[in-house]
C-alpha cells in the first residue's frame, strides 16, 4: 500500500460523496420517519471493532476504474438488524436472512451515489458491480468507516476498503477535473407531514403482482390428470371464511368478495403489520 493512500482515502472527495449518498439512502429506508438525522461521517477506520462485530457481513463490488479494481464493505449484524428495522418499521427485528438482503440492497443503492460522482469527476459511465458475499478486506486495504447514528442513538459503522487497483485509480490517477457536487440528500420528512416526499416515495413506484387465493387442496397426479370440463374441485375454505391477498406468495391482507362495476373485487376486513407487509417485498 502506498504510504500516502491511507492519508488521501480519509479526506478524499470520493469518501464524502459515498457518505453523502449512504446518507440520503438512510433517509430512503426511515419508512416510519423515526426522526433520525442519519448524519454520515468519514471517519478513520477502527480495524480492531471490525473484528469483534458480531455476525460480521463483508461484501465486495468490482469498480471498472482500473483493471483489478476492487472495494469492500461490512458491517457487524447490530448494524444490519437496524437497517432491517428501519425497513420493516420494527426497532426488535430479528429476521437475519431479510437482515442481509436489506443491507446488500442498501449497499448497491449507496454504492451508486459513489458512483456517480466518479462518472462526473472522470467525464465517462463509471459504475459498481453488484454485491457479492465476500470475505474482510486484509490489513493493507486503505479504508474508512462511514459513522452513523440510528433513531435510538445507537452508533454504527459502516467499513469500506478499496484495494491497491481501486487505490490507485480513484486516488492516485484522477484527473485535473473539479470536484464533483456530491449527490443531493434526501428530504427529510416528519411523520406528521406526511409529506409527498417521504421515505416511502421509492417504494411508491415499485410495480407489485397481487393475487387472490379463495383457497387450496392436495390432489394426486391421476385425479389431476382426470379433470375435464364441468369438474368440481373442492378447496379447504367455507364459503363464509375470508379470502387471501397475497404478494410474493405471502399473505398480507384478508377481506371478503365484491363486485365493484361487472368486476371482481376484495374487500380488505384485516390486514398484515407494516413490518409483515414489507418483508413480502423482499
Amino acid at each position: 500500500m502506498s504510504a500516502n493512500w491511507q492519508e488521501k482515502i480519509e479526506s478524499h472527495w470520493l469518501l464524502k460523496a459515498w457518505a453523502q449518498s449512504m446518507q440520503s439512502v438512510l433517509r430512503t429506508f426511515d419508512i416510519e420517519g423515526a426522526g433520525a438525522s442519519f448524519d454520515v461521517s468519514v471517519q478513520a477506520p477502527q480495524r480492531q471493532q471490525w473484528t469483534s462485530w458480531e455476525r460480521p457481513q463483508w461484501f465486495r463490488q468490482d469498480l471498472d476504474i482500473a483493471p483489478g479494481a476492487e472495494c469492500r464493505l461490512g458491517a457487524g449484524g447490530a448494524t444490519l438488524s437496524a437497517l432491517w428495522a428501519l425497513v420493516a418499521g420494527d426497532a426488535g427485528a430479528d429476521d437475519q436472512a431479510a437482515a442481509v438482503e436489506t443491507w446488500r440492497e442498501f449497499l448497491n443503492q449507496a454504492s451508486s451515489g459513489a458512483a456517480a460522482a466518479l462518472t462526473g469527476h472522470f467525464g465517462r459511465p463509471t459504475h459498481f458491480g453488484p454485491s457479492e458475499a465476500s470475505q474482510a478486506p486484509g490489513a493493507d486495504w486503505p479504508a474508512v468507516d462511514l459513522v452513523f447514528q440510528d433513531s435510538r442513538g445507537g452508533t454504527h459503522r459502516v467499513a469500506v476498503a478499496l484495494n491497491a487497483a481501486a487505490a490507485a485509480g480513484a486516488l492516485e490517477s484522477t484527473p485535473k477535473l473539479s470536484e464533483p457536487a456530491p449527490p443531493p440528500a434526501a428530504p427529510v420528512v416528519s411523520r406528521e407531514t406526511g409529506d409527498a416526499g417521504s421515505s416511502l416515495q421509492l417504494l411508491k413506484d415499485l410495480e407489485l403482482d397481487l393475487a387472490v387465493s379463495f383457497g387450496h387442496t392436495t390432489m394426486s397426479l391421476e385425479d389431476t390428470l382426470k379433470l375435464s370440463s364441468g369438474s368440481i374441485v373442492e378447496l379447504n375454505r367455507a364459503i363464509s371464511d375470508p379470502v387471501e391477498l397475497l404478494v410474493n406468495n405471502s399473505v398480507i391482507a384478508r377481506g371478503e368478495v365484491v363486485v365493484v362495476d361487472g368486476n371482481y373485487g376484495v374487500r380488505i376486513t384485516e390486514i398484515a403489520s407494516p413490518r409483515d407487509r414489507v418483508k413480502s417485498f423482499f
